[in-house]
Order: C-alpha cells, then sequence, then structure tokens
C-alpha cells in the first residue's frame, strides 16, 4: 500500500443492515462536530471496490467498524478490519476502533482494542463523547429534531403530498380511470386511506398530469351530511353552472368525500333527489366526479339509482401491504432527513398486518414514537416500550394518545369532552360504528358554560383526536372525529358508546322531532301521549344529562306537548262528565217515572185476578178482553223498565235538604212499615246535603223497602249514621235470610230486584237507586251473609253540620 497523508478523521464500516443508524444517529453527530467522515456510501464510482477500501482506510486516521451480527456476516467487514491492521502494523499505530452497537463475539485481533459500548440507546451519547474526545474534537450538541412527518389519525392534506407514500400504483390507476371515464367510485375499507389517496395523491396527481390536456383544475369537495342537495349547491357555489358548459381548458373535479353519510346521515327525503342531481351532472363538459365510500356499504350502493355507473367506473382500494405500509413509514421520515430503524419497521409492518385500518393506526403510533427520535434516528427501542402485557404498541398507541388528552382536560370539561365523542358517533346497525360530522352548535349543551366549551372542543382540535372543517370561531365550523380507527382504538370511547348508546339515540330522536315541530313554526309535530311519557322518563334518568340533557327547544315541544294534552284530556273528561251527568239526569228521571208508573198501575193485575175469580159468569169476549189487558199491561212493565234509554228530558234541580227529613219521609212510605228502629235513637243533629228531596226519597224508598220485603215483616230494620272526611254514611241493616252470593255480585245490575219475582210491586230496583246516588256524588254498597241479613251503606257529601 502506499501512503498517504491522512485525508478523512474516520473511515466509517458498517453493515448495510445498520445504515439507518450510521446514518440518523452516529453520522449526523460527528459531521455535525466538524470532523471529516468517509463512508462506502461515498466509494467514488467505476473504481474497483477493493481500491476504494484501501484508500479509505490509508487516507483515514481512523476506522470506526461498527460491529453487529450483521456486520461479522460481512465478508467485506473482515476485509476491511484486516487491512486496517495490517496498515496499523505497518505505520506503528492502532487505527482500528471497535463500535459495538448489538452484542457479538469480538475476533482476537479486536479484543486488544479501545472498545465503544454502543448496545443501548442509554449508551450512544458516551459512545459519541469517545470517539469525540479520540479526535481531539469537541461534541457538537444534537440540533432540533424537526418536525413529525406523520398525519396521526388525520388524512393527508393536498399540502401533505410530498410526505404520501405507498400508494403510486392506485393514484396512477385512478388518474387513467379519470381520464377514460368522467366519473370514478373509490371503495374500500375503513382506514385504508381513501381520503388521503384523493387529496395527498389523485388531486396533486391531476395537477401534474398533461393526460387531459392544458389548462388547470378547479378542485369542489363535499360530504353529504344531512343535507346533501344544501352541501351540493353551497359547496359547489352554483350548481347550475356545473351543468353548463365551462369556458375551454378548464376543468373541474367534484370530490364527494364519506359518500357513506348519504345511507346514514341524510334526510330521507333528499337521498334520491341528490342521487339523480349527480347522474345528471355525470358526462357534463369538463367535469369529473369522484367519490370515496366504506367498502361494507356496498349493499346499499347496489341498491341505490347510481350503481350502473358505480359499478362500472369503480375502484377498489385494498389495505396497503407490508410493502407499500414500509414506504410509508420510512419515506416520510427520509423527507426530513431522519432514519429509521429497520426494525421498528418490521415490528409495525408485522404488527400491523392484523389490524382494520391500519394505516391511520401506524401513523398515529408514529407521531408519538417521534420524541423519542435521537438526532435523526427513531430507534426501535421506544416502540418496544410502548408495549403493556399482551398489547403491542399499535395497539395501545391511539388508546394512550387520546386517553391522556382526556385525563389532562379540566374536571370540570371531561363530561363536555365525553358528550363531544358521543354526539360525534354514527351508531352502525349490524355493522361497525363509524364517525359523523355536526356543526358546532349542535354539540353545545344548553347549561354548557360557553367559554369552557370552546376551549375544551379547541384543546381535542389541536391534540388531533378532532377535525374541524373551519378556523375558531366560525358559526358554520363543522366537527369531525379525526379517523374511526378512534372508535375502535380508544377503550374509553368504546366504554363511553356502552353505556350511553340508548340515552344518545333517544336525545337524538326527540331532538329531532323538535326540529321538525319548529319547522313547522310550532304549529304541529307535538309529542302524543305515549311519546311524552317517553321523553320525561329520559328526561329523569341521569343517563340523559351525561349526554347533554334536552335542548332550550325540546324543552318548549315538551312543555307545549305536556300543555296541549292537559288541555286535550280536561276538555274530554269535561265532555265526558257532561255526558255522563246528562245520561245520569234521564236515568233518574227515567227511574221516577218507572217507581212511579210501578205503584200507579201495580195493583191493576191482581185487581184482574180478582175480576176473574169472583165473576164465574164472564162472557168469552170479556174473558178475550181481560186477557188482552193482561198482556198490555205486563207490555207497559216492560216499556217502564226501558225508559232509562229515553233522552230530553230536562234538567232536575238540586237544593239543600236536610237528609232527616228524606229519610223519615221515605220510612213513612214503605208499606208495610215494618218494625224500623233509628240508630241513635234520635237524629238531632241536621244533616245537609244537596239534592232533589223528590228524587233522594224516592231511592231511600226503593232501598228501605227492599229490606223490609226480605225480612216480610218479621225482624227489624235499623238505620244509623256515621260522618267520616265530610262524608255522611247512612246504613240500612235487616234481619232477613240474606243474598246468596251469586245474586249479591248482580243486585245493583238493570232489573235485578231483591223482591220476589211473582210480586207486582217491584218498583224501579237497586239499579235506579245507585244511579241516584251516584248523580248526587255518593254511592252505595252492599254487604249480606245468607242467614245473617243484609246491610245497605248509602255515601253521599256533607255540606253542614249543625248542633
Amino acid at each position: 500500500m502506499t501512503q498517504s497523508p491522512p485525508v478523512y478523521d474516520i473511515f466509517l464500516s458498517y453493515a448495510p443492515a445498520d445504515e439507518a443508524w450510521v446514518d440518523g444517529y452516529l453520522l449526523d453527530a460527528l459531521r455535525a462536530s466538524g470532523l471529516n467522515v468517509l463512508t462506502q456510501e461515498e466509494f467514488r464510482p467505476g473504481v474497483p471496490l477493493l481500491k476504494e477500501y484501501e484508500r479509505a482506510v490509508v487516507q483515514s486516521r481512523y476506522v470506526v467498524l461498527v460491529l453487529s451480527p450483521a456486520w461479522t456476516g460481512d465478508r467485506f467487514g473482515e476485509f476491511v478490519d484486516l487491512l486496517a491492521t495490517f496498515h496499523g502494523n505497518r505505520e506503528g499505530s492502532w487505527p482500528v476502533v471497535p463500535l459495538i452497537l448489538q452484542p457479538v463475539e469480538l475476533p482476537l485481533r479486536l479484543k486488544h482494542q479501545v472498545e465503544v459500548d454502543a448496545t443501548t440507546p442509554e449508551r450512544w451519547p458516551a459512545a459519541l463523547e469517545k470517539i469525540a474526545r479520540l479526535l481531539d474534537a469537541p461534541l457538537a450538541p444534537a440540533q432540533e429534531v424537526p418536525d413529525c412527518p406523520y398525519p396521526g389519525m388525520t388524512p393527508f392534506t393536498t399540502e401533505q403530498e410530498s410526505l404520501f407514500f405507498g400508494r403510486d400504483r392506485e393514484i396512477a390507476d385512478a388518474v387513467k380511470r379519470l381520464r377514460l371515464h368522467p366519473f370514478l367510485c373509490v371503495i374500500g375499507p375503513s382506514g385504508s386511506g381513501k381520503s388521503s389517496l384523493v387529496y395527498a395523491g389523485v388531486i396533486p396527481a391531476l395537477g401534474r398530469s398533461r393526460q387531459f390536456g392544458s389548462g388547470g383544475w378547479d378542485i369542489c369537495t363535499l360530504r353529504p351530511g344531512a343535507k346533501p342537495l344544501t352541501a351540493l349547491g353551497v359547496e359547489t357555489q352554483n350548481f347550475a353552472s356545473l351543468q353548463s358548459a365551462p369556458l375551454p381548458g378548464n376543468r373541474t373535479l367534484l370530490f364527494i368525500d364519506q359518500f357513506e353519510e348519504l345511507f346514514t346521515q341524510s334526510d330521507p327525503a333528499q337521498i334520491q333527489p341528490f342521487l339523480d342531481a349527480l347522474q345528471a351532472l355525470i358526462g357534463q363538459p369538463n367535469l369529473h366526479i369522484l367519490l370515496t365510500v366504506r367498502a361494507d356499504f356496498y349493499p346499499e350502493l347496489m341498491d341505490c339509482t347510481l350503481w350502473p355507473a358505480i359499478g362500472a367506473n369503480r375502484l377498489d382500494l385494498p389495505p396497503l401491504g407490508r410493502a407499500e405500509l414500509a414506504a410509508a413509514i420510512v419515506q416520510p421520515a427520509a423527507q426530513v432527513e431522519v432514519s429509521v430503524d429497520p426494525l421498528l419497521v418490521e415490528r409495525l409492518t408485522g404488527d400491523a398486518a392484523g389490524e382494520k385500518g391500519a394505516l391511520p393506526l401506524v401513523q398515529e403510533c408514529l407521531r408519538l414514537l417521534w420524541q423519542g427520535v435521537a438526532r435523526r434516528y427513531l430507534p426501535a427501542a421506544a416502540y418496544a416500550g410502548m408495549a403493556e402485557g399482551e398489547r403491542n404498541g399499535l395497539q395501545i398507541a391511539i388508546d394512550r394518545r387520546a386517553s391522556v388528552v382526556y385525563s389532562n382536560l379540566p374536571t370540570t370539561a371531561q363530561p363536555i369532552a365525553r358528550r363531544i365523542f358521543l354526539r360525534l358517533i354514527q351508531f352502525g346497525e349490524g355493522r361497525a360504528d363509524t364517525r359523523r360530522q355536526v356543526a358546532e352548535t349542535d354539540l353545545r349543551a344548553t347549561g354548557d358554560d360557553p367559554a369552557l366549551f370552546a376551549s375544551t372542543l379547541q384543546t381535542l382540535i389541536d391534540r388531533r383526536l378532532l377535525t374541524a372543517s373551519g378556523g375558531e370561531g366560525e358559526t358554520t365550523r363543522r366537527v369531525d372525529i379525526a379517523h374511526e380507527a378512534l372508535i375502535g382504538g380508544w377503550a374509553l370511547l368504546r366504554g363511553w358508546i356502552g353505556e350511553r348508546r340508548t340515552a344518545e339515540q333517544t336525545r337524538r330522536r326527540l331532538e329531532s322531532t323538535a326540529q321538525r315541530w319548529e319547522e313547522l313554526e310550532r304549529a304541529g309535530g307535538l309529542l302524543d301521549p305515549v311519546e311524552l311519557d317517553g321523553a320525561l322518563r329520559w328526561l329523569a334518568q341521569p343517563d340523559s344529562q351525561e349526554v347533554g340533557g334536552a335542548s332550550d327547544s325540546l324543552m318548549g315541544l315538551i312543555e307545549a306537548s305536556e300543555t296541549h294534552i292537559r288541555a286535550t284530556e280536561k276538555e274530554k273528561e269535561a265532555a265526558y262528565q257532561r255526558e255522563l251527568d246528562r245520561i245520569m239526569e234521564l236515568q233518574e228521571v227515567a227511574f221516577v217515572i218507572s217507581h212511579r208508573l210501578s205503584n200507579a198501575i201495580g195493583d191493576i193485575p191482581y185487581n184482574l185476578d180478582i175480576a176473574r175469580r169472583d165473576d164465574t159468569d164472564l162472557s168469552s169476549d170479556r174473558l178475550t178482553a181481560l186477557d188482552r189487558i193482561q198482556r198490555r199491561i205486563a207490555s207497559i212493565f216492560g216499556l217502564v223498565e226501558k225508559l232509562t234509554a229515553i233522552t230530553g228530558l230536562g234538567h232536575i234541580p238540586f237544593m239543600q235538604l236536610d237528609l232527616r227529613c228524606v229519610v223519615e219521609q221515605a220510612c213513612q212510605l214503605v208499606l208495610p212499615s215494618g218494625n224500623i228502629q233509628f240508630k241513635p235513637p234520635l237524629w238531632k243533629h241536621a244533616l245537609w246535603i244537596s239534592g232533589n228531596q223528590e228524587i233522594l226519597c224516592d231511592a231511600f224508598q226503593s232501598v228501605i223497602e227492599n229490606g223490609c220485603e226480605a225480612m216480610r215483616g218479621e225482624g227489624t230494620l235499623a238505620l244509623s249514621y256515621q260522618i267520616e272526611e265530610r262524608q255522611i254514611k247512612v246504613s240500612v241493616v235487616d234481619t232477613g235470610p240474606g243474598i246468596p252470593p251469586d245474586l249479591l255480585s248482580r243486585i245493583f245490575d238493570l232489573g235485578f230486584s231483591t223482591k220476589d219475582r211473582s210480586s207486582a210491586l217491584r218498583g224501579g230496583g237497586l239499579f235506579g237507586c245507585r244511579l241516584i246516588f251516584r248523580r248526587h256524588r255518593g254511592d252505595i254498597r252492599c254487604f249480606s251473609v245468607v242467614g245473617e241479613g243484609t246491610t245497605f251503606i248509602i255515601s253521599l257529601p256533607l255540606l253542614v253540620l249543625e248542633g
């Protein structure tokens, strides 16, 4: 070897597998310290490799061997070691510095050399210091870590095109398809990166492409949301302009993201008109339409009228493969001159292989790992340190980030945060829960402190758990969960959803009803009694307050519904009472007429029988006439019993009465009078009631008469009274044989009487008595035991009790 003066301070020899650490950490530190370092990557092209190794050894003060299992298996590593050792022996120096990156068995010739231990991240700074001292160079401090190039949970934007990797083939395919046909639907699983593909891939590629001729692109983006027709008209500024021929050279891309919102959030009345509007736009000159939709909405797509266009022009977007995912990990870091440990790439891609929506999870994990960047190197140790139990770092990355953000909120802000996330969930029916866009105003609850709500929402946005369509303070701003992977990956959120799903669904249903009520200008759409009862029960539950309670509009609807239902029920009750009063008045009149007619004609059948017995010489014509009279009288009795159905007999006047007089009058009218006793013997106090004396007297007469008839003159009928809570209760107790149980249950039925069925003196019946007492706001009850007599208790409201 030809001796030449040193040109380089260090020649670094390392295995290709260790290149990321060498470039990102060791080489960055050495060169930042002003050291002139040569690596095999800088060998001159076209020069034999052995000559370049010889030049590197001869022209360098030291040869640093980065030792690892990969280096020991590299034949060129051993060659450099031998070459440097031979050169040192000839020059009388020891230029070889073994830097142990991973534990290895050192060759015997290296064991006497001064080792540099870099086997753990904690020892890396000391290793750098040792090499710097060897060269008498002060070690430069680490430069500021560059901004993280990974967007985390949020989709890539058009401005992040330079950081978007792993979808080159799909981007080229989408551009080619749009050139061939002006309509394309991108369909892929949740978390496959559909939005990122369009924003950071397809849109920039269209801008660069010359396949469409000269001229630029106008990009119009929208999401269907609750009012897709409104979104189409507002976001495109002028829907009519899309249907007219544009200026030559101008092209428009109408990008409808999250197209599945049409089936989950949109007003049903707007779905078909929206599909019709899109169908009419397909094929308009220089207009291209691009949709993104989740793959689990294939059934809805196939049932809609736009399916022929979708089915013929769709791009199925599969999840990223391992190679593409590795590019999405390594390449963004390379854009900011940071190297990623290959072991980290291997572990991340391996862990992500079984995860749905892996890309946003990996991006979020990398954002967390970015704080572990050492100089310009992202080590695998940072990822290994995130693992907990059986969960790998990828699985807990999103959980940890979201939980840290939530736990650092003020205690008073945490209920607001829980409510915000719940309102941003589109609950799945037979499929996974998803996110949904909601206007910021619809996230507030009536009792929220405005400043606290605003700061809580902005914190969640700043920490990238939520995204907003506009700036802070904009009244039209719409809020969304950063990515659906957050829904499945954050344990706290899954718990909230499980606990409050029903309460939140009820709130949305009620608020939707309140909104329709407002749209009808509060002139219709009130809650019916069943709906009102459900709303009140929901309000009484603690869960209702957890999800924000009722808005002012909903409370107004509930109060208006309560007022309307009370008024309706009151009117129904009043109408029912009026009808009941009218019926009772008619029944009372019918009873009186029946009673009096019975008394008036009751003795005619008896006299007819006497006439038959006493006059044996009656001719056949007279006998026939008597029979005809008998039948007609029987018919009259039948008609009397039906008088309760007669209407229009007028109103029965009430007045203030002394109940003693009524009862005494009724007793005097009973024939035969029987043995009637008053207990106490004298009713000294006036018992003032309100009623009609004649009608009440008839009713009491009928009850007393029934008692006397039951005893048939053998026994005592006792009348007594007592006062309970302004009710006078009169007891009529006989000592007759009592009423059998089968008859006792029917004594107040229409047409039933306790008298002998063969008797002509049957009266108006206890049915009529009960109607009279109830018409007087009272009632009558009966108790009887066979062999022990019968007790009737008549209750009436007492007006005044005088001593």
